[in-house]
């Protein structure tokens, strides 16, 4: 018999001990992209969202690390340096949208939250619509939370 206290469930977080509601995503996360109607970033995107999605990522179990997460931003910028040498956008989505089933991965093996998918799954959606997207937008945010993971570690 299982011991029960150990029980994980297949792909997700362990059973809640407490009656804290699940992580989610920063309120109105991304709802209108990641720019402004003038095309600039929006603050959010590399400031408010990356430093709550990092302390998320680090509260929630499976703790989702600074080397955990940099394996998926360096295939971003992998993707980033091929867009930048002359390969199609539109080749490259695939790429892109791999990142949602590789993030799925961490998430069922139990090397990320599962709010870590649901990260993933958001910012894939904005970053296919066009080369800025992925460039300024996803890239830059990603980067944003790599460092504030990084950060919010060495303060722990």
């Amino acid at each position: 018999m299982r011991n029960q206290s150990r029980y994980r469930p297949q792909g997700g977080n362990p059973r809640r001990r407490d009656n804290r509601p699940p992580p989610s995503l920063p309120h109105n996360y991304l709802a209108n992209g990641y720019f402004d109607g003038k095309n600039n970033l929006l603050p959010q995107v590399i400031q408010d969202w990356p430093m709550e999605l990092a302390g998320t990522f680090l509260r929630n179990q499976p703790r989702l690390n600074t080397a955990q997460l940099r394996r998926f931003y360096n295939k971003v910028t992998n993707i980033k340096q091929r867009l930048d040498s002359g390969q199609s956008f539109d080749n490259l989505k695939e790429e892109i949208y791999s990142l949602g089933y590789l993030s799925a991965n961490a998430v069922g093996r139990g090397n990320a939250p599962d709010i870590f998918k649901e990260f993933m799954d958001r910012t894939i959606n904005y970053a296919v619509q066009s080369p800025d997207h992925f460039r300024r937008g996803f890239k830059t945010h990603f980067e944003s939370i790599v460092a504030y993971v990084k950060y919010q570690e060495e303060k722990s």
